[in-house]
């Protein structure tokens, strides 16, 4: 029993009749470059046992060494049905810390069974194994050729079988003639089979073909393997950029002494040492033939010195005058023709526009412009660039140096994903993430939550081709063009982009500047054929360069003299950039993907690695100036401490000794040592000073445009919620709060703010993966995602929330931040002053509440332009206490808001003084606009603020602003308390009820305005064909303003809507108009009571309690607790059609606007065409007792008959226990949850097919076992069924019928 849960671990068929087979490992090394030892540990052996990757001399898995035929070799039994993995350990000094772990050279079987990528072995009764031809010039798998050194190599490979059995048959071919009597060259007390070929094979291909058999079970390989010539070139034709050139070859006889070779007209001899030739030979432009000649044998091979005649195309935005910006491609490079182009959602008017100069006109609306040139040459070869100029809040133009970077970068919010634990799928990765959607972990979920930039760790092909969660999660690469295997395809990797895009995510791309992986083609090459290699040059080798500033890796060589960090292995080779081959090389990757996928910049990992040996002039600036030329816009992140003494150098922002660095922000490592700590450190006095220091930084900062990443975790460290983890089992939200108070701290400083996937929902704490090291420390920071881990509960709104207050104060995106004094020691507090808009930071690091008193009178603090009298905001949690004030009202959580709209304060202002009352409410415009009550400093789109002085409009102030995402403050209550003023002696004490963001806002009633355009309006609903999700303000059920209004007002129109049977409303800026009103007819401007952000604004009750007259057929929902309205299509004045609305906002009076709305039908909708769909029942109640549509859920057949269309299933057994229910699923979706577009408005009810009056079910019951109006069969009425569902397309009438089966 103890054997088969062995090898059932180990994932084998065969696990019984198991028998011991003795396996010999061998690994070639000549006595050249014979290591001080090696050894063969695998499963079978413990590792090796090794101690930190270390095995000591003398362990079991030691090997020993034939000098004889140069190899390594170690023998072990094993059993038969079970596989095993193990790696080839190299000591290879006496140096305790000189090893290295590799594959097996000899067996091109690897597998991620273990987590970690290894060779594997599975042993059967006959195992033909490690084969090979020596010497050759490079190992190579079973299934390729190999050159060969010598005309008479031996053969050799292992050929293992169980005592019990015997070699019945055994053959071996060569170029198809027979070797004699093969078993008498195995040698029976190793297995290995060695024969050395006498007779000196000719130059060329051959071909071995080995069979053997033992019992009815039969092994054949076929083997191929090359002979040189005399001699031959190694170096490949190849194209360069350097002036001078090495050209290398072997030679196999040894009588050749020496080789001549010739370039043109220059001609050298060439002496031949150890058998092998090197000779530097100089290029002139163009294609260089080099002739290479011995014993009456040329050979030539083509080296071609790049002649530089494609364009090189420049932009730049150069000035602007009067509105009016010029735009040039001055600087451009063998380009005689120039076509400027718009980028897709920017409309510049460029298009057809030619020249190398343009203008554009300024856009009002501040933000981010790309646009788009391409330049061409003579010769036709063209070139296509993009760069950008940024509008400020302000209507200033800015136009970008390469060393600065666009606005979106300032205002980074970036959300690190792994995708290979962000999804449970193994193969097609990226398709999955897709698909994901709204779900946690999609793209939808990542834009709700606030973040604007994804950080994608590796993606390209990996050594073992699959990324893994273990120490395999993508740095090891070995194509740099191709996607890993189990990632999926370039289209699937491009929708996941362009989707992201659509959602107005940038995605940046984590890439390996240092290093490639030791199987790189480039690597492999230079290792096969050495010095002859063009990419030789392509690798460090001096390991002096930057030695003692290793982050404490250390650097080792290998015996080819690869120079890699020690920490890392020889798994990852060091990157020469100062090698302009090499340097091109990798920047062209780059280009690449910047080009063909149109990212948004890349992750720069170990930057710290060339940054330091090769400096700003071989890598950071060149790296940065070519991809800044290709696309101006894009975010450059590099891993490199980002604060400290003579760490600016490394940002473009910092101009010293006459250069700059490359990148936009680096690490701030000096914070994730603070925030890595345990709670108990972090949570002192002396901790939380530590942690200010490093937010704050001196208020140091290498430059405006230079920024400090800062985070609490990612995939290099451990989880958050580990590190915090409680001493106690009962403080079970101690991990997450800890979090949370911690990410505040970091989320309103200044710099560029990040999240590794899985934070927000706490993912690493509690676990069962206990021990702090590996393989337990993988899976909690690589593993994959739980996205519903227990951390969720406490943590994803106020991370949500964080995220958003951060996109949305600009006071967040400067550099400025000043600490204020609380007088307690586990309180910490700061400012981020910005004119108006002041953000107060309060996080409380204890576990109690705290009643503190804060500073605020110092008029140095804030930055206004108006009035002494401050007013505070309190945008975290609600519940603030004032003194002398009631509390203000607790936000609704942030989830369960609409996409793009989210809570910023609840409503705790007011003053002293005369301009008490003044104080209202804002109404903003902008992509999802809103309203927040008391906060009139917010600027954005064209604005309204209405100010109130004794209920009379005043004088109007106009304002020109940016676009905004903000919903309505909650509460009916407006407490009016002063919290503290530029000339207070003293200030209020402010009860905090646990860590929060509070916000420092100014009187402004100097500013006064009235109503100049109102916001978007959207139907949405049953009845119409977007269903109740669609809220964006780009809608297809969006109303249009018409004109351009007036303070009189404004008319909307909304074309094209199509309407059927059910309930409709009407939605105003992204929010419900109904919201917080269950009825009512109509409202004043002093009417404070009902809907929020409506009230002094109209008088209509949109959604509501409406006249027949006003809104279709006047009816409204029956018992609908949201008051929808009801349209009819039977109803003769409201038929199922195409309608225009129209919507009327005007002054009635001085204080009040009224809204009329009406409706013209324009068409009619087309028959529904039922082929669309398929339909399937799933639930708790159905046989697989699942509720997600799978391979296994129970599929309707459809048959049609236009107008009538059938879907049947004959039989399905469903029981009527008390928790069973079920639902029908339309076309894999739930249509009560998800509006699935094409289903007839009139016809969606709950279960996604149709309403509940169609329904015909044997003792039918409702019930909400699993979710909303789910099906429940009584007691007693459980079995067999038939179930039956018709649609008419003509009159939308729907049935489903079930019938009891005997």
């Amino acid at each position: 029993m103890i054997t088969l849960l062995f090898d059932v671990f180990r994932g084998n068929a065969n696990l019984f009749a198991q028998e011991d087979v003795v396996i010999t490992f061998r690994y070639y090394q000549a006595n050249a470059a014979k290591s001080e030892r090696v050894h063969f540990p695998g499963e079978f052996n413990n590792w090796g046992p090794n101690s930190a990757g270390s095995i000591s001399s003398g362990s079991v898995s030691q090997g020993d060494y034939n000098s004889a035929q140069g190899y390594w070799y170690k023998t072990v039994t094993l059993k038969t049905g079970t596989s095993y993995a193990y790696k080839i350990y190299i000591q290879k000094s006496a140096n305790p810390t000189d090893w290295s772990w590799h594959f097996d050279p000899l067996h091109a079987v690897t597998s991620s069974r273990l987590g970690n990528e290894n060779s594997e072995m599975t042993v059967s009764n006959l195992n033909i194994f490690q084969f090979g031809v020596f010497p050759n010039q490079a190992t190579a798998e079973s299934s390729q050729a190999v050159k060969v050194s010598s005309q008479t190599p031996t053969i050799a490979f292992g050929l293992f079988y169980p005592a019990s059995k015997s070699l019945s048959e055994f053959e071996i071919t060569l170029n198809g003639t027979a070797i004699t009597n093969p078993k008498q060259y195995r040698n029976t007390s190793t297995g290995i089979f060695e024969y050395k070929i006498a007779t000196a094979l000719p130059p060329g291909s051959h071909t071995l073909n080995v069979r053997a058999k033992i019992d009815s079970e039969t092994q054949t390989k076929s083997y191929t393997f090359i002979v040189p010539d005399k001699f031959e070139i190694l170096t490949p034709n190849f194209s360069t950029q350097k002036e001078k050139f090495k050209i290398g070859g072997k030679v196999y006889v040894s009588s050749i002494s020496n080789v001549i070779v010739k370039v043109g007209s220059i001609t050298t001899t060439t002496p031949v040492t150890n058998g092998s030739f090197i000779q530097e030979v100089s290029l002139s432009p163009g294609a260089n033939v080099v002739e290479v000649t011995a014993d009456a044998v040329t050979q030539t091979v083509t080296i071609t010195k790049e002649i530089e005649d494609k364009p090189k195309a420049k932009t730049k935005a150069l000035s602007v005058n009067q509105g009016v910006i010029t735009l040039t491609a001055d600087g451009s490079e063998r380009a005689t023709s120039y076509v400027w182009q718009n980028v897709a959602g920017f409309d510049l008017g460029l298009n057809g526009k030619t020249g190398q100069t343009v203008t554009v006109t300024a856009p009002s609306k501040s933000g981010d412009y790309p646009f788009m040139m391409i330049a061409e040459s003579t010769s036709g070869k063209k070139d296509t660039v993009r760069n950008y100029f940024t509008i400020e809040r302000d209507g200033s133009v800015k136009l970008p140096e390469m060393w600065e970077n666009p606005n979106w970068v300032k205002e980074a919010r970036i959300y690190s994903l792994f995708a290979k634990s962000a999804t449970n799928a193994t193969t097609n990765i990226f398709a999955s993430l897709l698909n994901k959607g709204s779900q946690m972990g999609g793209l939808e979920h990542i834009k709700r939550m606030g973040y604007n930039v994804i950080w994608l760790l590796p993606v390209m092909k990996v050594q073992g081709n699959n990324i893994d969660n273990g120490i395999g999660i993508g740095y090891n690469i070995i194509d740099f063009y191709n996607l890993a295997d189990n990632y999926g395809t370039a289209k699937d990797f491009k929708a996941f982009i362009d989707e992201a895009h659509r959602l107005e995510l940038k995605v940046i791309l984590d890439v390996t500047p240092n290093h490639t992986g030791r199987n790189h083609p480039w690597s492999k090459h230079t290792r096969e054929v050495g010095e002859a290699s063009p990419y030789w040059t392509w690798y460090q080798r001096d390991a002096t360069l930057a030695a003692n500033n290793t982050n404490g890796l250390g650097y080792s060589k290998d015996s080819y003299g690869f120079v890699y960090f020690s920490g890392f292995s020889d798994a990852l080779m060091n990157f020469e950039w100062s090698d302009i081959d090499a340097r091109k090389a990798m920047i062209d990757v780059y280009s690449y993907w910047l080009k063909k996928y149109d990212l948004d910049g890349f992750r720069f990992d170990v930057y710290w690695g060339p940054h330091r040996r090769y400096g700003r002039a071989h890598f950071d600036i060149p790296l940065r100036e070519e991809l800044k030329r290709i696309k101006g816009d894009i975010y450059l992140l590099g891993e490199t401490e980002g604060t400290g003494v003579g760490t600016e150098v490394a940002y473009a922002g910092n101009l010293s000794s006459g250069m700059r660095g490359g990148l936009d922000a680096a690490y701030d490592w000096n914070l994730k040592n603070q925030v890595q700590k345990s709670w108990s450190s972090i949570a002192t006095t002396s901790g939380i000073n530590s942690l200010h220091n490093a937010l704050h930084n001196s208020n140091y900062y290498p430059s405006s445009s230079s920024y400090y990443l800062r985070f609490l975790e990612n995939q290099d460290e451990e989880r958050i919620t580990y590190r915090y983890q409680p001493t106690e089992s009962w403080q079970v939200s101690y991990p997450f709060n800890r979090s949370t108070v911690a990410m505040a701290a970091l989320m309103m400083a200044p710099g560029n703010p990040m999240i590794y996937a899985g934070q927000e929902v706490g993912f690493g704490y509690p676990s069962a993966a206990l021990r702090p090291e590996e393989p337990d420390l993988n899976v909690r920071r690589r593993g994959t995602i739980d996205w519903n881990h227990i951390g969720k509960n406490y943590m994803i709104q106020d991370y949500q929330k964080l995220t958003h207050i951060r996109k949305q104060f600009p006071a967040l995106w400067t550099q400025k931040m000043t600490r204020i004094d609380d007088g307690n020691s586990l309180i910490y507090a700061y400012l981020r002053p910005y004119e108006d808009q002041n953000i107060l930071a309060i996080m409380n690091f204890s576990n109690e509440k705290k009643s503190i008193s804060l500073n605020v009178s110092s008029s140095t603090l804030f930055s206004s332009t108006v009035g002494d009298n401050i007013y505070l905001n309190e945008l975290m949690n609600g519940g603030l206490s004032l003194a002398g004030c009631p509390s203000s009202p607790s936000p609704d959580p942030v989830a369960t808001l609409d996409d793009g709209t989210y809570f910023v304060g609840s409503a705790a202002f007011g003053s002293k003084g005369t301009n008490a009352s003044r104080m209202s409410d804002l109404v903003l415009t902008g992509k999802r606009p809103g309203m927040v009550s008391g906060l009139a400093w917010l600027k954005v789109g064209k604005l309204m603020v209405v100010q109130y002085s004794n209920n009379a409009i005043s004088a109007s102030y106009p304002m020109t602003v940016e676009t905004i995402e903000l919903t309505p403050g909650y509460g009916t209550t407006k407490p009016k308390c002063l919290i503290g003023s530029s000339s207070a002696t003293a200030t209020d004490s402010i009860s905090i009820p646990k860590a929060g963001m509070y916000h420092v806002v100014f009187d402004l009633t100097d500013k006064k305005t009235i109503v100049t355009e109102i916001v978007y309006f959207s139907i949405l609903g049953s009845a119409t064909d977007a269903g109740w999700d669609d809220n964006s303000a780009t809608g297809t059920n969006r109303f249009a303003l018409t004109g351009t209004g007036s303070q009189d007002g404004a008319t909307f129109e909304a074309s094209n809507i199509k309407m059927g049977s059910g309930e409709y409303k009407f939605r105003w800026n992204g929010m419900w108009a109904i919201y917080n009103n269950p009825g009512g007819s109509g409202m004043t401007a002093t009417d404070t009571s009902k809907i929020p952000g409506l009230q002094g604004h109209f008088v209509t009750n949109i959604g509501g309690s409406i006249t027949a007259a006003t809104f279709g057929d006047g009816t409204k929902a029956a018992g609908n607790e949201f008051n929808n309205m009801k349209w009819d299509q039977a109803n003769a004045a409201t038929p199922k059609g195409i309608y225009k609305w129209t919507l009327k906002y005007s002054k009635s009076t001085t204080t009040n606007y009224g809204l009329t709305i009406s409706f013209t039908k324009t068409g009619d909708v087309a028959k529904y065409d039922g082929t669309q769909y398929n339909f399937a029942i799933v639930g708790s109640a159905t046989p697989n007792k699942q509720w997600g549509e799978t391979n296994d859920s129970y599929d309707f057949a459809r048959t049609f008959a236009s107008p009538v269309y059938t879907w049947t299933l004959n039989s399905i057994e469903l029981t009527a226990g008390a928790e069973d229910a079920f639902k029908i699923r339309a076309n894999n979706r739930w249509s009560v949850d998800e509006k699935e577009p094409n289903i007839p408005a009139s016809s969606v009810g709950f279960g996604g097919w149709p309403g509940a009056a169609s329904y015909s079910i044997d003792g039918t019951a409702k019930d909400n076992v699993e979710g909303p109006d789910n099906f429940k069969l009584k007691a007693g009425t459980g079995g067999k069924y038939k179930i039956v569902m018709k649609f008419n397309s003509d009159t939308d009438a729907a049935t489903v019928e079930f019938t009891k089966l005997p």
